[in-house]
């Protein structure tokens, strides 16, 4: 953990990130206690966030009323936060859990366990990011955001990202391409219906998209090894393969027909999962600024220009990355 994960909060901590938003997962190699999520435990929100790294913004909860603290509660589990440590809860849609999570944190405060000192810490934190971001005296800008401009500064950010770790001869893509790609119904609640295959397609008349679900049946993967064999090369977008074994499935089934180029759509990881592949490029995203600057890459519009955040244990380090195709 100190290797791979931790290395990204160190670095983003370092730059000034102003919050960093808790999960509901459970590390017992952080804090061992059976079943305990991050978000209640004071081990990792106060001693390894605040004590180790030296964290000082603002911590927020994930979503309280999520499924992995179903067992706890949605306010019972906001009062557990606030004693491990955090700031701000989130509360998305249950004015009901809001309410009587107020109620728990108020008794516990009057009862003693919860200090007005701890509560006035999270405030003053609060406060801070509020008069640094321009929010209490009005200096924040009201106007209409430049959407065209953001969108550019995402293509560009997003350009300097897309990391290739490894290329045998398959990038960039020649011939008649087979893009494949999870739908988008999947992978994004609302940025719209560019998927890999789509943004692929659309720059590339010889190009064929694809699209399938998160978990692949056997009939989907049996579809697209057969539109594979009309295509020269194929590449695929994957979604963290530990997961989804029936991506790896999708994956190895259409490396017995044709040479496979993998994108990494969220974490760099899956290439664990399929560490024979010939090629693998991590775009870390599945909205259109990621899309658009892998497909760059993939078609050779563009050079790679992305470096590797974080361990691939056995296989890339930190800050692994080519910038060209061979």
């Amino acid at each position: 953990i100190d290797r791979v994960e931790l290395p990204p909060f160190r670095a983003a901590i370092a730059a000034g990130v102003p919050a960093i938003m808790s999960a509901h997962i459970v590390v017992p190699a952080l804090d061992p206690t059976p079943e305990l999520p991050v978000t209640l435990s004071k081990t990792v929100m106060t001693d390894l966030i605040r004590k180790t790294l030296g964290f000082q913004g603002i911590i927020v909860t994930d979503d309280l009323e999520m499924g992995a603290l179903k067992n706890v509660g949605e306010a019972a589990a906001g009062l557990r936060a606030i004693q491990a440590g955090a700031d701000y809860l989130l509360f998305r849609f249950d004015e009901s859990a809001q309410l009587e999570g107020h109620r728990l944190i108020t008794e516990a405060v009057h009862s003693g366990s919860v200090s007005t000192a701890r509560l006035d810490e999270s405030v003053r934190r609060v406060v801070d990011a509020k008069r640094r971001f321009g929010i209490l005296d009005g200096r924040r800008d009201q106007s209409a955001p430049d959407l065209a401009a953001n969108g550019r500064t995402a293509l560009e950010l997003a350009r300097g990202a897309t990391t290739l770790l490894r290329n045998r001869g398959v990038l960039p893509l020649r011939g008649r391409i087979l893009a494949v790609s999870p739908t988008n119904a999947d992978i994004s609640f609302f940025e719209g219906q560019a998927t890999l295959g789509s943004v692929v397609a659309a720059k590339r008349a010889d190009a064929v998209s694809e699209s399938l679900s998160l978990h692949p049946t056997a009939s989907e993967i049996d579809r697209v090894v057969s539109a594979s064999r009309a295509a020269d090369v194929v590449v695929v977008g994957t979604t963290n393969l530990f997961a989804y074994p029936e991506q790896v499935d999708l994956v190895r089934a259409l490396a017995k027909e044709k040479a496979v180029a993998v994108v990494a759509l969220r974490g760099p990881y899956d290439i664990l999962s399929v560490p024979e592949i010939a090629a693998y490029l991590c775009a870390y995203d599945s909205r259109e600024p990621s899309l658009t600057a892998t497909a760059e890459v993939l078609l050779g519009e563009r050079k790679p220009a992305g470096s590797l955040p974080a361990v691939v244990p056995g296989i890339f380090s930190i800050g692994a990355g080519m910038r060209d195709f061979a």
